[in-house]
């Protein structure tokens, strides 16, 4: 049993900065409490092993104690993110610096098992990565070396995507030894985070950047909640899929989740997540996130199901403000 306590003021008046998350990280947790106990009688090393066994709810909580609880949850980020990418790439260091040259994005299941810490076996990652930058120069390349071949090439039609004009084809790479698979969605937008949200639900729409996880929706997923786009054509098997891995479709939201769901958004906005690779508190920059807005078109019913689909806004220009840093 941990002794009672009451946080210092300074604690407090950080935690005062954080009331837009308190749906899903309770601002009085035994967690908080237990930390400004712990800190000067363990070990960074012994600190580091307690926090390996949290979740992305709790590595949250963690990092906003303090500077050293911080670096403990951002080493610990990192190496859940480099043991998932070493399934593909041996090197995962090198991988990220091609996110970062080509403006590519990871999604998928890859970008969701580490926010949601679904325990689903991942045997191919989805790279987003704009026309314009690397595909197929830089990318492919890369590919090659690491051991895939190119198995198909298909081009989306709008029978195909939700959004067909930003997600232009989809390139299969099979690895030459292994059944891995790779596959890349080429979007005609500037941003990779098109690709992203041309998803057919709110569940993937999660990002592994070259700086750190990005979630769009992280009042659902960490919740295990979701929505599906009803046009999408393969909706229902998308979502027989994420409620095999306990996720759930609500067919009514809070009023707080309504504002979430239909709000115009940025990745900047109060909504989003960035939770960085780095030890950094100062605004983050995402290259080549920022050049997108989105909103729902019609209203969240039947089921979890949108009437319509995700509507884009293009715009050139930096987005001014900055998403939560956690």
């Amino acid at each position: 049993m941990f002794p009672t306590c009451t946080p210092s003021s300074s604690y407090l008046k950080k935690r005062k900065k954080k009331d837009e998350w308190d749906n899903f990280m309770p601002r009085n947790t035994i967690m908080h409490y237990a930390a400004e106990i712990v800190m000067d009688k363990l070990s960074l090393e012994v600190l580091s092993c307690i926090v390996e066994t949290f979740p992305p709810r709790q590595l949250a909580v963690v990092r906003a104690v303090n500077s050293s609880f911080r670096a403990v949850a951002v080493d610990v980020l990192r190496y859940r993110v480099n043991a998932l990418l070493a399934k593909f790439f041996p090197a995962p260091a090198p991988f990220l610096s091609i996110l970062k040259a080509t403006n590519a994005l990871v999604g998928g299941s890859c970008a969701l098992s580490v926010l949601s810490g679904t325990s689903c076996v991942i045997s191919n990652i989805d790279i987003f990565v704009p026309q314009e930058h690397g595909y197929p120069d830089v990318l492919d390349t890369y590919l090659e070396n690491q051991g895939y071949s190119l198995q198909s090439t298909t081009t989306l039609f709008p029978s195909d995507s939700p959004s067909p004009h930003l997600v232009h084809r989809r390139l299969t790479y099979a690895h030459l030894t292994s059944s891995l698979i790779v596959h890349v969605w080429v979007t005609t937008s500037r941003s990779a985070l098109a690709g992203i949200l041309d998803a057919e639900t709110t569940i993937t729409m999660n990002a592994i950047t070259p700086f750190g996880i990005l979630s769009l929706y992280p009042m659902l997923t960490f919740s295990k909640k979701g929505v599906v786009n009803r046009k999408a054509p393969s909706s229902d098997t998308e979502k027989d899929k994420y409620v095999a891995q306990n996720f759930r479709f609500p067919t009514s939201f809070s009023s707080r989740e309504k504002q979430y769901l239909t709000s115009v958004r940025d990745v900047h906005d109060r909504f989003s997540l960035f939770f960085p690779f780095c030890n950094a508190t100062t605004t983050w920059y995402a290259h080549g996130l920022e050049s997108i807005r989105w909103v729902i078109r019609n209203k969240v019913h039947n089921g979890g199901r949108l009437d319509g689909i995700f509507d884009y806004t293009n715009f050139q220009g930096r987005l001014k403000g900055s998403s939560q840093l956690l």
